[in-house]
């Protein structure tokens, strides 16, 4: 069963492996833009930049993917 509510989880947000899971959760509308925002105190500019960052890894690893 999905949750529409963020777990705090024990990892500290600098980590990639959290920001990925925040990203994919946003995505997959699984929680708001604003729920994440207030959650964890960060700023919209920083949440863009790990969007961008989140982007840009799935596009190397699909195309990697695909090329084999």
């Amino acid at each position: 069963m999905i949750e529409n509510k963020l777990a705090r989880s024990q990892q500290k947000y600098k980590t990639a492996l959290f920001r990925r899971r925040i990203i994919e959760r946003l995505r997959l509308q699984m929680v708001t833009e604003q729920q994440v925002l207030t959650e964890f105190g960060i700023s919209r500019t920083l949440l863009n930049q790990w969007n961008r960052t989140y982007q840009r890894y799935q596009l190397v690893w699909c195309g990697a993917a695909r090329a084999v």
